[in-house]
């Protein structure tokens, strides 16, 4: 399964299976036989989560046989210990971040060019992806290779190694998010009276006990502001924004249930939650987003308890991760699966200076008084 960050050419996405399929099921607390201690939801423990593989000069063996990689260029170094691993993913992603400022590899983006893709994969290695419909010449491998490796400098790897792939386009089956739903439930498509739409983060409660719901503030922008759920059906009017902790609203509903949609009309139950102040301890947690416009997808947390100044900050104590989302996802849920449980951790914001940011639980509870609702 792909773990990586990837730049999206259009609104087509480029799916490629590496791994296998990882089908997602509905999870509740009475599924898990386990009661998880505190440490475990507060993301002390991290022993549930997907192990990073070894990395090492193996990977470019086990690809010579693949029809779809082109070339392999660079080295991958050898690596055997979590901590290792993920400094050097993490170093693999700030390459494709300075990557993504070079306005020289735009030239080679279709439909200029022919990268359809490009990313950095769990094994260790940078990827891109050409589209198989053009010729793609050694010159042009060469060309871009070195673009990349001038990057890769920057952020100190040397002979950074890239796997070049043919590959097609393909639409991420997204489904079941803009159904109609009562009770209102996280991750479904919501839509302002303006037409703006967004999506659901997570039922919430105030301290003295009204139910409703959370979403961004930037789609809920005023109190009283109208929203639909998912197109003209009414579901409540904005009665607290946030102000500088989170970029959040809510919206009062009796009728909701704490539970997360995962695709297709499946629905998780929302086990507990995060509510600490993120911190440095937060990165490199694996979470998950369940958007209105991607559906489901993971990253990685890349910095935490951060100030973002754009998109209407300053917004205190943010985190920015490396999952993907698109235009739709906007206070989507953001959440980590440990024994089987949904933990959430927050709502997306949007994507600033390359990476993918959320607002924290804490930050929204500090701006609105209101904590998730678990099942």
């Amino acid at each position: 399964m792909k773990h990586g960050k990837r730049i999206l050419i259009g609104s087509l996405v480029l799916t490629i299976l590496l791994i296998g399929v990882v089908f997602v099921a509905s999870a509740s607390a009475n599924d898990s036989q386990k009661t998880l201690s505190e440490d475990e939801i507060s993301g002390t423990t991290d022993s549930n989560d997907a192990q990073i593989p070894d990395i090492g000069p193996q990977i470019f063996e086990s690809l010579k046989n693949d029809p779809n990689v082109l070339a392999t260029k660079g080295q991958i170094p050898n690596y055997t210990t979590q901590v290792d691993k993920q400094n050097w993913l993490s170093k693999l992603d700030n390459s494709r971040v300075l990557l993504d400022k070079d306005t020289n590899m735009k030239l080679y983006l279709y439909p200029k060019g022919p990268v359809i893709g490009y990313s950095w994969d769990v094994n260790g290695y940078l990827e891109v992806n050409f589209y198989k419909g053009m010729n793609v010449t050694d010159s042009q491998i060469n060309e871009i290779y070195n673009l990349i490796n001038k990057r890769a400098n920057e952020a100190s790897v040397q002979e950074v190694p890239v796997v070049f792939y043919k590959n097609d386009f393909f639409k991420d089956e997204v489904s079941g998010y803009d159904s109609y739903y009562r009770p209102i439930n996280g991750a479904i498509k919501v839509t302002g009276e303006t037409g703006s739409s967004g999506t659901i983060g997570y039922a919430a409660k105030t301290s003295s006990g009204t139910k409703g719901y959370v979403t961004v503030q930037h789609l809920g922008t005023y109190v009283g502001y109208d929203m639909y759920q998912p197109v003209s059906d009414a579901a409540g009017s904005v009665s607290k924004i946030s102000g500088h902790h989170a970029d959040a609203c809510f919206v009062p509903y009796s009728n909701v249930a704490a539970k997360i949609h995962i695709g297709g009309g499946s629905t998780a139950n929302v086990y507990n939650y995060v509510k600490t102040i993120p911190n440095s301890g937060w990165v490199n947690w694996k979470v998950y987003i369940s958007g209105a416009a991607s559906g489901v997808k993971s990253g990685y947390i890349k910095g935490a308890g951060l100030t973002l100044t754009e998109g209407g900050g300053p917004y205190y104590n943010m985190v920015k991760t490396n999952y993907s989302s698109t235009n739709g996802d906007s206070g989507a849920p953001i959440y980590r699966i440990l024994s089987g449980n949904y933990i959430v951790l927050g709502i997306h914001k949007g994507t600033f200076n390359g990476y993918k940011w959320f607002s924290p639980v804490s930050g929204i509870n500090s701006d609105l008084g209101v904590l998730p609702i678990k099942a």
